[in-house]
């Protein structure tokens, strides 16, 4: 739909390039995709094309400025992102243009990173006492 890839091979690690896009036909639950490939970004996807989506150039850049609406809004409630510079799935810079684009539109913010967090699971994990913590407090 982007043209992201030409063939599985130019994205996706063996042996995943035969298998990851039939996991996606509708066809399977989220617990087989799961099951079925492997727990990090770096072990799926080759290292040219997590270079190309991390530092995106020209039509893709553009084409994904236009979904880029995440965060472009204002929330009625205070925001807070947790985030890790150590996750090795998203970058940081994500959180950082989140909260920029929260900023922008006069919402009520705060980021907060997550120590010893080398992947956004982990850092899910970390940061979830924290969010029961803000949820708890605005009640």
């Amino acid at each position: 739909m982007y043209g992201l890839y030409a063939t599985p091979k130019d994205a996706f690690r063996a042996p995943y390039d035969k298998t990851v896009e039939s996991l996606f036909d509708g066809n399977h639950t989220g617990e087989e995709i799961g099951a079925a490939l492997p727990r990090t970004s770096k072990e799926l996807f080759t290292a040219d094309f997590l270079d190309k989506i991390r530092n995106p150039t020209g039509e893709l850049r553009r084409n994904l400025r236009v979904l880029d609406t995440t965060c472009d809004w204002r929330p009625q409630v205070p925001v807070h992102v947790f985030h890790s510079k150590a996750d090795e799935d998203v970058p940081f810079k994500n959180a950082e243009h989140c909260v920029r684009q929260l900023a922008a539109n006069g919402a009520a913010h705060k980021l907060t990173e997550v120590d010893e967090a080398d992947s956004h699971s982990t850092t899910v994990v970390k940061a979830l006492p924290e969010v029961v913590r803000d949820f708890h407090a605005v009640r």
